[in-house]
C-alpha cells in the first residue's frame, strides 16, 4: 500500500504542473482574451526600417518603384497615388514558375506607403473622404502580418485623427507608443501625435505636456517643433514660438513647410502690434504658396497681405486669392471670413452678411481648424458681425456725429477692428476717425 504522504506529494506536484501549463497557455493567448495586440520584434522595427525599404537599391532598380518614390519626395501626392497602386499590384506577383503564377500578399511596406499616400491626399486636399477609409482598410486587413507594427499603427491612428474619430486615434497611438517603448524616436512620434489629438479635442495643456515629452525624446523632430511653436503662438508667446518654426521649416514635408510659412506670415502681423512688418509677412505668404501650391491658407495669407496694404489697386488680386483658397478647401473658414472683411471694406453689407453666414456654416467642417479653435471662432464671428452692422450704421450717420465717433473709438467692443485698421498701411476704412 502506497504511503499517504507519497500520494499527497504526487497530487501536489501534478497540481503545480497543471498550474504552470495553464499559466503558459494564458501567456500565449492572453491577447486574444484581453483584446490586446501581440507585439513582435518586427513590429518594433517596422517604422524605423521604412526608410531602408524606400532606399533599398534592389527596390529602386524597378523604374516604377523609383518614380513612385520620387513623387513622394517631390510632394506630388496626387501623382503618387496611381504610381504606388501600380507598385502594390506588381508586388502581388512574388514569382513566376513553369506551372504558372504564385500570388502572395504584397509587401506590407508598399501597402503601408500606399495607405500613407491616401491619407496625405485626404489631409492635404480636404475632400475625397473615401481615401481615408481606404487607408484604414489596407492597414487593418494586414494586422496579422509580421511586418505590421508601429508604422501601421501610426497611420491607422492618423486616419482616425483626420476624420475626427479621436478616441479611436488615441487607442491606436497608445498601441504604437507601447510598441516603441524602447525607441526614443518612435516614442517621440507617438507622443507628438497623442498630444495633437488632445489639441484637436481642446485640451491644450495636456497636448503641450505630450509635445514637451516628445521634444525631450527627439528635439530634431520637425513635427514636434512645429506643434510646440503653434502652442506658443496660440497663447500669445509669438517671439518664443519663432525659433521652433524656423527649425521646423526645414522639414521635407512640403505641406507642413507651407503651413509653417503661413503661420510665420500671421505672426509677423502680431509681432509689430500696430506697426507690423507687412512686407516680411508677404515673403512668408509667397513661400507658403511656393512650398505647396495646394495648401489653401497660403492664398489666404497673400490676400490678407494685399488687404493690409489698403490700396484699391489690389482688389482683383485679393478676390483671386480668396477664390483660389475656397476652391482648394470649400469649407475654408478663414477664406470666407477675410472675404467678408474685404467686402465690408467696400461697404457691401449684403455680401458681408452672406459671407459671414457661410463662414459660420463651414466652421465645423473645416479640417484645418482644431475643435477648440472652431468653437471660439463661432463666438468671435458673432461679435464681428455685430460690429460690422453697427459700423455700417455709423458710416451712414457719421458726418458731424461726434457721439458716434467717440463710441467706436473708446468702446473695447470695437478694439479688434480698430487695431486691425490701424495696422493697415495709411490706416483703413476708419481713417477719417484715426488721423
Amino acid at each position: 500500500m502506497k504511503s499517504p504522504v507519497f500520494s499527497y506529494k504526487f497530487l501536489i506536484a501534478g497540481f503545480i504542473v497543471i498550474l504552470l501549463v495553464s499559466w503558459f497557455i494564458f501567456l500565449k493567448t492572453k491577447d486574444a482574451w484581453t483584446g490586446k495586440q501581440t507585439i513582435t520584434k518586427n513590429q518594433v522595427q517596422s517604422l524605423e526600417n521604412m526608410d531602408d525599404y524606400l532606399n533599398n537599391p534592389e527596390n529602386n532598380k524597378d523604374p516604377d518603384f523609383a518614380v513612385a518614390k520620387k513623387s513622394l519626395e517631390d510632394g506630388d501626392i496626387k501623382g503618387a497615388i496611381p504610381l504606388w497602386e501600380k507598385v502594390v499590384k506588381k508586388e502581388e506577383v512574388r514569382s513566376t514558375t513553369n506551372t504558372g503564377i504564385t500570388l502572395s500578399k504584397p509587401k506590407i511596406n508598399s501597402k503601408i506607403i500606399l495607405a500613407q499616400t491616401y491619407l496625405q491626399y485626404w489631409n492635404y486636399y480636404y475632400k475625397e473622404k473615401e481615401y481615408a477609409d481606404k487607408a484604414i482598410k489596407i492597414i487593418t486587413e494586414n494586422q496579422e502580418d509580421d511586418d505590421y507594427g508601429a508604422y501601421g499603427m501610426y497611420f491607422v491612428g492618423y486616419a482616425y485623427e483626420i476624420t475626427k474619430r479621436y478616441d479611436d486615434a488615441l487607442t491606436w497611438y497608445e498601441k504604437g507608443l507601447k510598441v516603441s517603448s524602447n525607441t526614443d524616436k518612435l516614442k517621440a512620434i507617438f507622443k507628438n501625435q497623442i498630444g495633437h489629438v488632445y489639441d484637436l479635442m481642446g485640451d491644450m495643456n495636456k497636448a503641450y505636456e505630450y509635445y514637451s515629452q516628445a521634444y525631450v525624446l527627439d528635439d530634431k523632430n520637425y513635427h514636434v517643433a512645429g506643434n510646440i511653436g503653434r502652442h506658443l503662438a496660440r497663447i500669445g508667446s509669438f517671439e518664443e514660438s519663432v525659433p521652433y518654426f524656423e527649425y521646423a521649416i526645414h522639414t521635407h514635408d512640403l505641406a507642413l513647410r507651407s503651413e509653417i510659412y503661413y503661420t510665420l506670415s500671421s505672426i509677423e502681423l502680431e509681432l509689430g502690434w500696430l506697426r507690423p512688418d507687412i512686407d516680411k509677412s508677404l515673403l512668408y505668404a509667397r513661400a507658403s504658396i511656393k512650398s505647396f501650391p495646394d495648401y489653401p491658407m497660403g492664398y489666404v495669407a497673400l490676400a490678407r497681405w494685399l488687404y493690409m496694404k489698403n490700396d484699391r489697386k489690389y482688389d482683383k488680386e485679393i478676390e483671386e486669392n480668396l477664390t483660389k483658397s475656397i476652391e482648394l478647401n470649400p469649407n475654408g473658414f478663414a477664406a470666407y471670413k477675410y472675404s467678408a472683411l474685404y467686402m465690408f471694406d467696400k461697404w457691401d453689407m449684403n455680401a458681408v452678411s452672406v459671407l459671414m453666414s457661410k463662414s459660420n456654416e463651414v466652421l465645423d467642417k473645416d479640417i484645418i481648424l482644431m475643435h477648440n479653435i472652431s468653437e471660439n471662432e463661432k463666438r468671435i464671428n458673432t461679435r464681428d458681425m455685430q460690429t460690422m452692422i453697427i459700423l455700417d450704421k455709423i458710416n451712414k450717420e457719421w458726418k458731424g456725429n461726434k457721439e458716434l465717433i467717440d463710441k467706436i473709438l473708446t468702446n473695447d467692443y470695437f478694439k479688434w477692428f480698430i487695431d486691425l485698421q490701424k495696422k493697415r498701411v495709411n490706416n483703413g476704412v476708419l481713417n477719417v476717425y484715426l488721423k
